[in-house]
């Protein structure tokens, strides 16, 4: 603030004073309340400023500016993906504020709306933030104005929203082959989020008949492995792999393919392979072999037995 005297030639025992405020223009806007106070220290508490004609006593007159005003504070706010979180809005009155202030809120994400309790404060509300499912997870810095009269006064503070607790379920290869009595294998993965920590439970239905299962840990991951009834129907099965836990259950689908078992050729029969044919050519040789010897020895061949050879 500053004081300029107005000189006033014509009346030498008076003295006028006239007062402005600089910079004309404030940066903030602020109120003002004036008081004017004697010599004596009596203070007359708005009470428009004024002359009178005792030009010594106007000179020695004081002026006191006194400004309100009033600073927010909000607390940290955190939820998980389609829930609420509350942020705790503070009014701090400085000299003596006491009007009630205007709240609102910008800079919410995607999905999330806001709503304050009460709208008007003077000292504390609750900032309530409904997030949803749409809301990207992530930091967020939100802003919060409040306005009371020509006065205006805004804070940040952070509101961090993260994914919900949850798993799936996936499997690769999705599809395999084998023959009956054999053996398909399948590589189970359960990709976590949110920090989701609970056991799960892992199940198979819509095998073949007499078809069997097994689970078996392998690092982060589960070997599946389908065992086939020796009698189980060439064809194509869909099946499903269950995984449950904490009330969740996620299904992902595979397929087998059961193919017709190779049967390898029977034996073939033949000379070479010691049928009828070649049991009679060994015969035949054997009594001819005898033949050959007895007349070597001046005996006479057996008919009946030579009959019999050549029948055969």
């Amino acid at each position: 603030m500053s004081i300029t005297r107005l000189r006033q030639p014509r009346l030498v025992a008076r003295a006028a004073w006239a007062a402005s405020i600089a910079p004309a223009t404030a940066s903030q806007a602020v109120d003002w309340t004036f008081y004017r106070k004697d010599l004596a220290g009596t203070a007359n508490a708005g009470e428009p400023l004024t002359l009178d004609q005792a030009g010594a006593l106007e000179i020695n007159r004081e002026i006191l500016l006194v400004v309100t005003d009033f600073a927010l504070s909000a607390t940290d706010a955190s939820a998980v993906q389609g829930s609420s979180a509350t942020s705790k809005v503070t009014v701090t009155p400085n000299y003596g504020f006491a009007a009630p202030v205007n709240l609102s809120v910008s800079g919410l994400p995607t999905g999330t709306t806001a709503s304050f309790d009460p709208g008007q404060a003077t000292t504390v509300s609750t900032l309530t933030l409904l997030t949803s499912s749409t809301t990207p997870p992530g930091t967020y810095q939100l802003q919060i104005s409040g306005t009371a009269g020509t006065l205006a006064r805004s804070c940040t503070f952070p509101l961090v929203v993260t994914p919900p607790a949850d798993f799936q379920v996936a499997v690769g290869p999705s599809s395999q082959q084998a023959s009956p009595g054999g053996q398909a294998i399948y590589t189970v993965t359960i990709p976590m989020s949110g920090g989701f920590s609970q056991p799960i439970t892992l199940s198979v239905t819509g095998l073949p008949p007499g078809a069997t299962f097994a689970f078996a840990p392998q690092g982060n991951t589960q070997v599946l492995t389908v065992t086939l009834a020796a009698n189980t129907a060439p064809g194509l099965w869909t099946f499903s792999i269950l995984a449950t836990a904490d009330g969740l259950t996620r299904v992902v689908s595979a397929s087998l393919t059961v193919v017709a078992a190779v049967v390898p050729p029977a034996p073939k029969t033949g000379c070479g392979s010691g049928g009828s044919a070649g049991l009679g050519t060994a015969l035949l040789g054997f009594f001819l072999a005898v033949r050959l010897w007895r007349r070597r020895q001046g005996a006479q061949p057996c008919a009946a037995l030579e009959s019999s050879v050549v029948s055969e």
